[in-house]
């Protein structure tokens, strides 16, 4: 199972690229510091998880991008240029609650 997907990471370009669009190699995420057996093929992590432990990673997800500088600036910057974005470009999402 894809858990980026799975846990809407706002980084996640399901659209074109089909990967993390903030850590050049998946196993950088930050998510793998959490004690939860999670594999990288590079482009995305990867698990067989309980919905329950799914919700946790979201929300712990969710969390460290809502403290995160560069989060904050790059949904700032998308803001104050929407023009720039459009379906051709990656877009950072906002925070989903679970």
């Amino acid at each position: 199972m894809n858990i980026c997907q799975a846990i809407q990471c706002p980084y996640f370009d399901d659209g074109k690229s089909y990967r993390c669009t903030r850590y050049l190699y998946s196993h950088l995420c930050h998510l793998q510091h959490y004690k939860v057996p999670l594999s990288s093929n590079g482009y995305y992590l990867a698990a067989s998880l309980p919905p329950q432990q799914i919700q946790h990673l979201k929300q712990e997800n969710n969390r460290f991008f809502l403290e995160d500088p560069k989060y904050a600036k790059d949904r700032i910057f998308q803001d104050v240029f929407p023009d720039v974005f459009d379906e051709s470009h990656f877009q950072v999402k906002a925070l989903e609650q679970p």
